[in-house]
């Protein structure tokens, strides 16, 4: 984690939610620090009220130390929930002590927007809710007892709508950007043709499950496959049927592959396939049933298409990404070689 100041994280995410909760609570914590820290200065050396200004001290320690736990641990789960209770505990009770004077209330609606901000719409809704029945729970037993200012129920009425409205209105906007991540996340992982996943998203996948095939000694297979003639298809139907060939293959091989498998597009015709648990010879096996699949279906825009495809599984001699990677690839080309419409494994052949 790197610091470029006081009052902001700067976190090694492409989650722009995440870094926005974090300096969130961040700030929070600074903003803590400094008021309990004044209130301990107050009332120790102004008031001499030593049992309040112990109580600001400690607390002032406290958010200093989630602070510091923030920064150096990246305890976001912690740290958000450190915000929420003591959050909601200061509001609850400011509304108790505070009551209706000089229009304090209002200070208490400003809880769900950092609730629903920290935990997300769904679950920061149901939290607001909870928030806002002990609010209103607390306010509605003020009606006629509060002392200060006019508190009626009109006054409980319009505390109630201006806090519906405020739970509502931070719902929906949180709501709305957590679609709007997940539509980035989707854009910045998917091949805008084909929607499979793009070479960004497949050497993610990829470095991942050979880190647990070594860990865990399990096989690890990779399939490249390729269509055949894809150039007669462009030159003769024009580029936007080859475009809709692409799509129709992607299509019929993301139902082909099994639920572990993922399937990604490697670029122009080719298609890569990772087969996690699985040894080169099932992996060739299973390449085998695919090409016959593609063979004996009726594609809409051109009818008849194979494909042609090289099989590797992760081993002490490709036991990188690029060499696994590299391996399929000449045994793809060797498949082509023998004529195409073929699979090719150096293990296995």
């Amino acid at each position: 984690m790197k610091y470029a100041n006081l009052f902001k994280i700067e976190y090694e995410s492409d989650d722009f939610r995440l870094i926005r909760k974090l300096n969130l609570i961040n700030l929070f914590f600074i903003i803590e620090i400094l008021i309990f820290s004044t209130f301990t200065f107050i009332n120790f050396f102004k008031l001499h009220d030593y049992t309040i200004a112990t109580f600001d001290f400690v607390s002032a320690i406290v958010f200093v130390a989630a602070f510091l736990d923030l920064r150096f641990n990246k305890s976001f789960n912690r740290s958000k929930w450190i915000t929420t209770v003591s959050l909601v505990g200061f509001l609850i009770l400011f509304a108790q002590t505070n009551q209706n004077d000089s229009f304090g209330l209002i200070w208490t609606v400003i809880a769900p927007v950092v609730i629903i901000t920290l935990h997300g719409h769904n679950e920061g809704l149901k939290l607001s809710v909870i928030y806002a029945l002990l609010l209103l729970t607390s306010a509605l037993i003020g009606v006629g007892e509060w002392q200060h200012g006019d508190w009626n129920y009109v006054s409980f009425t319009r505390l109630s709508i201006g806090l519906i409205v405020v739970v509502i209105v931070a719902y929906l906007g949180e709501r709305s950007i957590d679609k709007f991540q997940q539509s980035l996340h989707e854009l910045s992982v998917t091949d805008y043709l084909t929607r499979l996943y793009n070479r960004r998203k497949i050497d993610e996948l990829l470095l991942l499950e050979i880190k647990n095939s070594k860990r865990y000694h399990t096989p690890l297979s990779v399939i490249i496959l390729d269509i055949d003639f894809f150039k007669q298809i462009n030159d003769q139907y024009g580029h936007l049927v080859g475009d809709k060939v692409l799509i129709e293959l992607a299509q019929f091989l993301r139902k082909e592959i099994r639920d572990t498998d993922y399937i990604g597009r490697w670029g122009g015709e080719e298609f890569i396939i990772i087969n996690p648990h699985t040894s080169e010879k099932d992996a060739f096996m299973f390449a085998q049933r695919l090409r016959l699949h593609i063979e004996m279906h009726s594609f809409e825009t051109v009818k008849n298409l194979t494909c042609s495809f090289g099989v590797c599984e992760y081993s002490q001699t490709n036991n990188t990404m690029y060499k696994i990677i590299s391996c399929a690839d000449s045994a793809l080309y060797k498949a082509k070689e023998l004529g195409r419409n073929g699979v090719f494994s150096f293990q296995v052949d």
